[in-house]
């Protein structure tokens, strides 16, 4: 279900996307992640803290996860104009 969740994050975000200032841009920015398909699949995380999946994760990817969900309460419009 995780991997059904980012897709299908990923195919809804050009509806919800500011083409002058892309999501994708925003999500690049500092390098934590390589692309939008990449951002999505760790924001698919979300909720699954107490699964054995997620206590099999690294503290990195963990990390990532953390970022992922931080992202999302920042207006990236603010951020990146």
């Amino acid at each position: 279900m995780r991997e059904q969740l980012s897709q299908n994050l990923y195919s809804i975000h050009p509806w919800l996307d500011n083409q002058s200032n892309p999501f994708e841009n925003f999500v690049i920015s500092d390098g934590t992640f390589s692309n939008l398909s990449e951002f999505f699949d760790y924001l698919s995380w979300n909720g699954l803290e107490g699964t054995q999946d997620y206590m099999n994760l690294s503290p990195a990817e963990k990390t990532k996860i953390d970022f992922a969900l931080q992202m999302l309460s920042t207006d990236y419009n603010h951020n990146c104009n």
